[in-house]
């Protein structure tokens, strides 16, 4: 897959606005949400790897992690579940483009990953999307 500058700016700027809209209340659980989804797109996703971003040592994020209630992993799939449904409401970036903005290797392992989450794949989710949204645009008489 060829790089496109234009579109990886547009989709930095949009992941930027998501982060915006995270609540801003500091705690740990979105510390941990907002530097998962800074590393997604061609970062270091590995635990360690936002440990030390976040100033922590791995034993000590995974138990702040069970103590309320999660795991790095669990938070790491909601963070790339509704990243994506985002980005497949965007017909113009592909469904392997998708998989990589959200750090899957392939976008076969994207798909099974989508399906687990939604019971649907990206495909069918797409064309879902544009039957709802074409349903919308017919005016009854």
């Amino acid at each position: 897959m060829k790089s496109d500058p234009g579109l990886g700016r547009i989709l930095d700027r949009y992941i930027e606005v998501l982060l915006a809209k995270l609540p801003q209340s500091g705690s740990f659980i979105d510390s941990v949400c907002r530097e998962i989804s800074r590393e997604l797109r061609g970062g270091n996703l590995e635990v360690e790897a936002i440990t030390k971003r976040l100033g922590f040592v791995s034993r000590t994020l995974q138990r702040k992690l069970k103590e309320a209630g999660t795991s790095y992993q669990e938070l790491l799939d909601e963070t790339r579940q509704s990243l994506s449904t985002h980005y497949l409401q965007e017909q113009h970036i592909t469904v392997s483009e998708v998989a990589f903005l959200l750090g899957f290797s392939e976008a076969s392992a994207f798909s099974r990953a989508f399906k687990r989450w939604t019971g649907t794949t990206p495909g069918e989710f797409r064309r879902t999307l544009k039957l709802t949204n074409n349903k919308s645009l017919v005016v009854p008489e």
